[in-house]
């Protein structure tokens, strides 16, 4: 089965983040619009936020399905391949039909928890049946999700997804017409979208899902099933425990500085996420690469792909974080209000703790692909306990800040980052780190040029405050560009860069002349 390059995968993610992104942004206004604010907020109270925590239990399978899917095709075993298959399929199913007879149950509980005005009950508990309902159709979008990373098509990914967010527009007006409940309608125009991208996305993989339901023979097997919950597990642990970190962080801004205080922390947390979002579109289509080399024992095949995630996981960190920690104080001012502003630190320091997942990321996708993810399950349950025990010990002295909060999970995630580096060092041999510490170098070079870059910007603009972000800004973030290209790319990345961007000014220019 025939893959898509590294570098088309990684567009496909960042064409997908960047469409997504900018789907949100179009649809926040249109959403309040049909369903009113009230409307709204109990639309995002139950579909997202009830979504995103619950869907937090479909990760570990996830990753432990890639795994063994990936293995078994690029040993070119189909039967092991499609017994795989059926057992996600058979497994999401169940979890599908749990989380639908659950949000019927727990409706009535949810709304005593969040505190739901009794005008609203009746709304809020349709609202959740149908959250349930939704939460199953994305569950069964899980094994195909994980076929196609393991073989290296992201547009199977992708497309779906955007397809999803696009048709919600399309449904909400219709919906909200023929629904006295505008919430219930945004669920009902939510949940229309949602099958019609599942359907899309069995559709996608149609010819690898037909070769190897034809080639492969299901045969129940103990071993799979064995490798499939243990790897579940790890995952599962892996995946849970930054979350538990971000939301620990958040109650304890609420418990020792008051609820005002968790808008300003969740400004820095959102934009801390998107660029993990970034960087880990980047990182994640290294998996098919290293589920190959896996699959084939090459040991220094995957020491080198471990060295080059890690360079592509810390130049996009430098990439997207630079301009950001240089212009985050106007940036919120302009986004958010002067309000917010005053505290662009709290942004600064979540910031640097990112590169912390760039380490990580670049790791977890190596150890995954081989199925050995004990360790780093270990290691993230022992520093996420240490950072809780810390928020709380320091929290109940009276000693806390929201800087040191902020300072505590960023660190925590940078810790956990070098220590597994450390931990594929003792595998592949002390290179790893060493190569760790010239990307570190490289990475200060480049922070250097572009503090004093924005030093001089600084200096020409200071007195144009309404020129000093609109043109500093994309000042910083284009040099910033050309400094990570000259000290990340290797020569011969170089050279392909040139060739193609050579190539395609070619044929935008004879299509003009045509």
């Amino acid at each position: 089965m025939q893959g898509l390059s590294y570098a088309k995968n990684a567009a496909w993610n960042y064409g997908g983040i960047l469409a997504l992104t900018l789907t949100a942004i179009v649809a926040a206004p249109i959403y309040i619009h049909y369903m009113g604010d009230d409307g709204f907020g109990l639309f995002r109270l139950t579909i997202y936020s009830i979504i995103s925590f619950a869907f937090l239990l479909e990760l570990g399978a996830a990753a432990a399905l890639k795994r063994i899917i990936g293995s078994s095709l690029n040993r070119g075993d189909f039967s092991e391949a499609k017994t795989a298959i059926f057992l996600g399929f058979t497994f999401f199913l169940a979890l599908s039909l749990l989380s639908v007879l659950a949000s019927t149950q727990a409706s009535s509980a949810l709304a005593k928890i969040l505190s739901v005005d009794e005008s609203k009950v009746n709304e809020f508990s349709r609202l959740v049946r149908i959250a349930g309902i939704y939460l199953g159709v994305l569950f069964m979008q899980t094994p195909l999700n994980a076929l196609s990373t393991a073989i290296g098509r992201f547009d199977y990914i992708q497309l779906p997804q955007v397809s999803l967010r696009v048709l919600q527009l399309v449904f909400l007006p219709a919906m909200v017409a023929f629904n006295d409940h505008s919430a219930v309608a945004g669920g009902y125009a939510t949940l229309a979208a949602a099958a019609l991208s599942l359907m899309f996305s069995y559709y996608l993989p149609r010819r690898e899902l037909h070769q190897i339901f034809s080639q492969g023979q299901f045969q129940f097997s103990g071993s799979i099933m064995k490798e499939f919950f243990s790897l579940s597990g790890y995952s599962l642990v892996i995946a849970i425990l930054p979350a538990f970190l971000y939301y620990g962080a958040d109650f304890a801004v609420a418990r020792y500085h008051g609820a005002t205080s968790v808008a300003l922390f969740a400004i820095a947390t959102i934009v801390a996420t998107q660029v993990r979002t970034f960087v880990s579109g980047v990182l994640s289509p290294g998996f098919a690469y290293a589920s190959k080399m896996a699959a084939l024992g090459d040991i220094d095949g995957l020491g080198a792909l471990i060295k080059k995630l890690l360079r592509y996981g810390v130049s996009a960190w430098v990439l997207f974080s630079f301009p950001l920690i240089f212009f985050a104080e106007p940036i919120i001012s302009v986004w958010v209000g002067e309000t917010y502003s005053s505290y662009w630190i709290l942004t600064v320091i979540q910031l640097l703790g990112v590169v912390g997942v760039a380490l990580y990321l670049s790791i977890y996708t190596v150890m995954n692909a081989m199925g050995r993810l004990r360790a780093i399950a270990v290691m993230s349950a022992g520093f996420v306990g240490a950072a809780a025990g810390a928020l709380y010990l320091v929290g109940e002295s009276g000693a806390s800040t929201l800087e040191w909060i902020a300072a505590c999970v960023a660190i925590t995630l940078f810790i956990r980052g070098v220590a597994c580096v450390l931990y594929v060092s003792n595998i592949f041999g002390a290179h790893i780190f060493l190569y760790l510490v010239k990307v570190f170098t490289k990475s200060l070079i480049v922070f250097v040029l572009t503090a004093l870059l924005y030093q001089i910007v600084r200096l020409l603009l200071d007195d144009f405050h309404a020129a000093y972000l609109w043109i500093g800004f994309p000042i910083i973030a284009i040099f910033n560009l050309i400094f990570c290209c000259f000290c990340f790319l290797s020569r011969q990345e170089l050279s392909m860069a040139r060739r193609k961007l050579f190539l395609i000014g070619n044929r935008v220019l004879k299509r003009k002349l045509s």
